[in-house]
């Protein structure tokens, strides 16, 4: 069975020609929501808001993670490949012409390209290394954060709480009425 998917496929996920539209813009445009959106026939000035309505979708959902599953499968087979070459576990084939047939013969693959895929290999797990620290960095950001806005709230609380014992404390002293007026 073929991997790639036909004009038609997007009926069996239940999925209108825009919704299709914006799913195939999505995962060619590196997943901007706003610009796919626009690309499928979404209005610009209700871009962003439709593109996070499609997102939410579940059949716009599931026919993503299909999408990206199948793209997933490819690039992990171009990295293989890539790792063989560089390796020099994989052989090209060359035609050879001997007695008057033609055959195929196997020929290691050249320095030079076995250099172009290491190269190739190096270029990708130092762009996954990044993408892992960026959302390391991310996460560290989002516990500061957090942190940050409990330390506020928890100052507030103690501010409406010493708010509330002088208040207390003037009604005791008879400074206010119940009603909180001098």
């Amino acid at each position: 069975m073929e991997n790639k998917l036909t004009k038609f496929d997007y009926k069996d996920f239940n999925l209108t020609k825009k919704q299709y539209a914006f799913c195939e813009e999505y995962l060619t445009n590196g997943f901007n929501q706003k610009n796919a959106a626009i690309k499928a026939g979404f209005k610009e000035k209700n871009a962003c808001a439709m593109g996070a309505h499609l997102l939410a979708d579940e059949n716009v959902k599931s026919y993503l993670d299909y999408r990206l599953s199948i793209m997933t499968n490819k690039f992990n087979e171009v990295i293989a490949c890539l790792t063989s070459i560089a390796l020099g576990e994989d052989t090209d084939q060359i035609p050879l012409l001997e007695q008057g047939s033609q055959y195929l013969a196997d020929k290691k693959i050249d320095s030079r390209d076995r250099v172009k895929a290491g190269s190739e290999l190096i270029k990708y797990y130092q762009f996954k290394e990044k993408i892992k620290r960026e959302d390391l960095e991310r996460e560290d950001r989002k516990k500061n954060n957090n942190i940050i806005l409990e330390n506020l709230f928890r100052q507030l609380k103690n501010e409406e709480e010493a708010t509330e014992e002088d208040m207390q404390l003037d009604m005791e002293e008879g400074d206010l009425n119940e009603d909180n007026t001098i």
